[in-house]
């Protein structure tokens, strides 16, 4: 239990370093004299390096022990948020966030190996979400103390200590308590650990991954103009509200782990991809109060994130030898998924309006549900031509 739970708190540190900055970009631009958008290449940047390295550092790096890959990776988050931390340059700080991003694409797909190389096949959709609850979690506590922190001081670059501090202790954490004899299985080829990519099933539910974030992040950014009649402009209420979120969402991963282990990942994929595409739509309806807008919120958050539990399980158990690979391809998904969303999102509200946020946002749920659908029935016909 204490190697799954370093390593979720190494997720931990990876997610408050994606989602910090969110919160601190107005304080960056300000310091540095620039406007918002410019700053947000320190998002962009982190972003860039976690999505595009991640399938790449899991190919390359899928015969070495896990353990110093693990440990690497945490250094390199540390080291990457030390150096925007130390510098005026703008052009370092962003290339700092960019080496921190190549930190994460180093950790994520290990871990995810390394979760089910820890325990015995039937409990794996536990240990992904014991995982995965790591960065869920950060939603609810990293990033807003890493927040309020930087706030509270006026000074963004505690934030980015906040992340190093972090990626610090999960990097001892894990020279302590992880197994140095923890590696793979058997030695493989590369390019034979490649060939699963080319199933449809495998492609499919990296599909919806893709999609299933696009949607969810489109509400995510735009959560303070949905939730205004809510909140009614109020700071303070929408930080609790989206605290609620990062509650239920590490809620969610956690459940989502024991459900999938019971009942098999595609009831839970179905039932949560069909709930949550309900939720956003009718969303205007309950979002005239704090305490109704509560109501979707809690289930957005438990169904986004507990969807990517047996989504992540589905590629580990099809392509076990693989794992680490198709996890990365997953964590790009992911991440291109966040990127998406803000690019659609800002052209659905600036052309169509508030009102339409939530439809586009369920129209991309109702896609993620449609390819799931589609993925599972190519892997039904694979069983059967093997049979």
């Amino acid at each position: 239990m204490k190697k799954l739970l370093i390593l979720s708190f190494g997720m931990f540190a990876i997610g408050t370093g994606s989602f910090i900055m969110a919160g601190l970009l107005p304080e960056v631009a300000e310091s540095l004299n620039v406007n918002v958008g410019t700053a947000a290449g320190m998002i962009a940047a982190f972003a860039a390096a976690y999505a595009l390295m991640t399938p790449i550092s899991a190919t390359l790096l899928v015969n070495f022990p896990y353990k110093p890959i693990l440990i690497f990776g945490m250094a390199v988050l540390a080291v990457g948020h030390i150096l925007s931390a130390a510098s005026s340059d703008l052009e370092l700080i962003i290339a700092g966030r960019a080496l921190a991003g190549f930190g994460c694409a180093l950790y994520m797909p290990i871990a995810g190996a390394a979760a089910t190389a820890i325990v015995a096949q039937e409990y794996w959709a536990r240990s992904l979400s014991l995982i995965t609850a790591g960065l869920s979690a950060s939603t609810a506590i990293g990033a807003p103390l890493g927040i309020a922190l930087s706030t509270s001081f006026g000074d963004w670059r505690l934030g980015m200590w906040f992340v190093a501090i972090l990626a610090s202790l999960a990097a001892i954490g894990l020279v302590f308590l992880l197994d140095p004899a923890l590696k793979p299985a058997t030695r493989k080829r590369p390019l034979d650990l490649l060939k699963p990519i080319k199933r449809l099933s495998i492609l499919g539910v990296l599909g919806t991954t893709l999609f299933l974030m696009t949607g969810s992040y489109i509400v995510h950014s735009y959560a303070s103009v949905l939730l205004e009649p809510a909140t009614a402009g109020n700071g303070q209420t929408l930080a609790l509200m989206m605290a609620c979120w990062g509650v239920a969402a590490t809620i969610g991963t956690f459940s989502a782990g024991r459900l999938t282990d019971k009942w098999g990942g595609r009831t839970v994929i179905f039932a949560g991809l069909g709930l949550l595409g309900l939720d956003f739509l009718i969303w205007p309806l309950l979002s005239s109060s704090p305490v109704m807008a509560v109501v979707p919120i809690v289930v957005w958050g438990a169904l986004a994130w507990g969807c990517l539990v047996p989504l992540q399980h589905q590629l580990v158990k099809t392509a076990p030898s693989s794992a680490s690979i198709v996890l990365g391809l997953n964590t790009s998904a992911i991440y291109l998924g966040v990127s998406f969303s803000t690019f659609i999102g800002k052209h659905v509200y600036q052309t169509l309006g508030t009102d339409s946020l939530n439809v586009v946002a369920a129209g991309f749920i109702v896609l993620a549900f449609g390819i799931y659908s589609f993925s599972h029935h190519i892997s039904l016909n694979d069983k059967a031509n093997i049979t």
